[in-house]
């Protein structure tokens, strides 16, 4: 039998990540209107207790949108890009209104802000392809955070982690496997045995 019929529950990486990306919306400048609906569907697919690490991408239309504000920046449209920059903001904080209902959660908005000044920094300074790299990886860092608050507004475990600590590759530009086995391993190892038992590891790209 294959995996996926001896653990059909089992919630993998390509299980998520063909629920995140289901459709494909190209020169997308609105966040679909089902894009709620649809990360609180993968959380659903992540809930029981079986511990793992989940990947996600951006959501639907995101990376998209900040392609075009690299396209601005590269060209220095910066009025396109101011434009572009506030539009993607205020529908990603709707988005978060619209997927969390505590409060105090929703004060986390903050972190989407702070996202976003990254952002609004490069329409002031020099833009090259690797501030190019650093635009379009807001999109994860966003979806990624915006899933943890979700998850513990249902009360389940969950615990961001971030690549950048424990991924490097070596000189051919392959990952280098026994460098991030042994750095993952210090990541997992940093939360008590007693919630990870059943923690979902939610990875930022």
């Amino acid at each position: 039998k294959s995996r996926k019929e001896e653990h059909p529950d089992e919630c993998n990486y390509e299980t998520v990540k063909k629920e995140t990306r289901n459709e494909k919306f190209v020169n997308s400048a609105e966040l679909p209107s089902d894009t709620v609906e649809r990360m609180k569907h993968v959380a659903t697919l992540i809930k029981d207790a079986t511990p793992k690490i989940v990947v996600l991408s951006a959501t639907a239309g995101t990376t998209n949108h900040l392609e075009e504000i690299a396209a601005n920046l590269f060209n220095r449209e910066i009025e396109q890009a101011h434009d572009r920059i506030t539009r993607l903001e205020f529908q990603f904080i709707e988005f978060a209104n619209g997927l969390l209902t505590d409060e105090k959660l929703k004060g986390n908005n903050r972190y989407i802000l702070d996202r976003f000044q990254q952002l609004w920094k490069f329409t002031k300074n020099s833009f090259t392809s690797v501030e190019e790299k650093e635009v379009l990886a807001q999109g994860e860092l966003i979806s990624t955070a915006l899933m943890h608050f979700y998850l513990r507004e249902l009360k389940i475990p969950n615990a961001l982690l971030c690549a950048f600590d424990f991924m490097r590759t070596g000189p051919n530009n392959e990952p280098d496997l026994e460098y991030i086995e042994q750095k993952l391993r210090e990541q997992l190892a940093c939360h008590p045995a007693s919630i990870s038992s059943s923690l979902r590891f939610i990875l930022q790209e």
